[in-house]
């Protein structure tokens, strides 16, 4: 009696470990993303979503899919659409496969030209707007 119990006791384990395994990931179908950055300490945003700061140095899992990976989170415009902020790249991950992604945050601050001044108005310019601001005040009191 005792061998039917434990036999139908290690029959249950076997079954219920296969089907545990099933939803996981092997090796011979890893998805991921491997991502590298030759700055370190960099926050890096996978959709939207901080997942550490550089170096990362081991594969990410993801969902096989088109996914985001960035300096900054995801933003969104007034049409709820997403915006591609400069540093972000768009990576598409097909099951199975690990994406390598490199990241570079000099280039990104090539990219968006944030090392040029911006414009300046000169004083001609802010002195109209004080002269047409203070008209509007004259003429609403008047």
């Amino acid at each position: 009696m005792f061998r039917i119990v434990s036999s139908s006791f290690v029959l249950w384990i076997v079954l219920l470990a296969g089907l545990w395994a099933q939803g996981m990931p092997t090796d011979s179908v890893r998805t991921g993303l491997i991502i590298t950055c030759p700055q370190p300490d960099i926050p890096v945003y996978l959709d939207g979503g901080m997942i550490g700061h550089t170096p990362l140095e081991s594969v990410l899992p993801v969902r096989p899919g088109r996914h985001t990976v960035s300096f900054f989170p995801t933003a969104v415009d007034s049409a709820d659409s997403t915006v591609l902020l400069p540093g972000s790249k768009i990576v598409d991950v097909q099951e199975g496969y690990v994406v390598p992604v490199a990241l570079d945050y000099r280039e990104m601050v090539r990219e968006a030209q944030l090392d040029k001044p911006l414009p300046r108005g000169g004083a001609w310019v802010g002195l109209l707007i004080v002269t047409g601001f203070l008209w509007v005040i004259y003429w609403g009191l008047g």
